[in-house]
């Protein structure tokens, strides 16, 4: 079987996704071919989680699936949206995007609404298919919770009184954004609209 290359470093993404997308199907990170990321030059997720994906099934030959993900603030205009990951510098820690976030938010009246979106895009020779997760919610003014990585901690989704970084991992992974958008690709493999074995 040729392997499907999630194009990430990220063993998180890996674990995540297993977690939730239950297609059979075997997966391999891209850095297990020794391949750099790509750069990131997309003004939207759709198009970061395009790049990505393409330039892994071009590096590669196998089908490639990449997503991409931002957080959008409302009281900042939508800010950190696509540079969610790179919000406090190219070499910014979880931590120091969360820092930077909070330090900004302040200055606006709570609640500060926000939505994480995850699109998740696969490319094959001949076709590729694109989905997508949202998840609402709000940031919350000061860390909670150990689980998770990212903006977690700071993070509450609408309807909950916990951060995702406070909610069990096996209940985020059947709320999530990510969850919605593997859900959107388990649901595209079994209707057909991907490749089942096919470079």
């Amino acid at each position: 079987m040729i392997p499907w290359v999630l194009g990430t470093a990220n063993p998180d993404k890996l674990r995540e996704l297993l977690a939730i997308c239950k297609i059979p199907v075997e997966w391999k990170l891209a850095s297990e071919f020794g391949l750099e990321p790509p750069e990131e030059t997309g003004t939207t997720i759709q198009q970061n989680s395009y790049l990505k994906a393409m330039y892994y099934h071009r590096k590669t030959d196998c089908i490639a699936v990449a997503d991409d993900t931002g957080l959008f603030v409302d009281c900042l205009g939508g800010d950190p949206g696509v540079k969610a990951a790179r919000f406090a510098g190219e070499n910014a820690s979880y931590e120091d995007n969360r820092k930077k976030l909070l330090g900004l938010v302040v200055s606006y009246e709570r609640p500060w609404a926000a939505r994480f979106e995850t699109c998740l895009t696969v490319v094959w020779n001949g076709g590729r298919w694109q989905g997508k997760g949202i998840f609402e919610g709000e940031i919350v003014p000061k860390e909670r919770g150990s689980n998770g990585f990212g903006y977690d901690s700071i993070f509450q989704p609408t309807g909950e009184n916990r951060t995702l970084a406070e909610i069990p991992m096996e209940v985020k992974n059947l709320i999530s954004h990510r969850f919605r958008a593997y859900k959107e690709l388990e649901r595209a493999y079994y209707h057909g609209l991907l490749p089942a074995n096919l470079k």
